[in-house]
């Protein structure tokens, strides 16, 4: 239960040509029923921190990096995540862009 209802952190990436960090997480599910395997689905989220460590941003992951995001690396185009496909017969990287303000 307490899986469910807590953020659950993974990897981090460092990122040199935009100097910020990135680090994948699961979010919170308060809808989490142990008698409805349906419900033990968690959403996956981007976290972008600075070179202090300081979050800068949260940003939702679309569903089709979800279950890919330990297969990922930094690009001077971006964060690149390895895309889930089906059957697994080629494989799909996205650049997922974040645009880093100072502001």
């Amino acid at each position: 239960m307490h899986y469910y209802r807590n953020y659950s952190f993974q990897a981090i990436y460092w990122d040199p040509y935009r100097k910020v960090y990135y680090r994948f997480a699961e979010k919170p599910n308060s809808s989490f029923d142990y008698y409805d395997y349906q419900t033990y689905y968690k959403e996956k989220a981007l976290f972008v921190l600075d070179e202090k460590l300081a979050v800068s941003c949260e940003c939702s992951i679309p569903p089709d990096y979800y279950k890919m995001t330990e297969y990922a690396f930094v690009t001077r185009d971006g964060l690149c995540i390895l895309l889930y496909q089906p059957g697994m017969d080629s494989f799909y990287i996205g650049v997922y862009e974040i645009n880093v303000s100072n502001q």
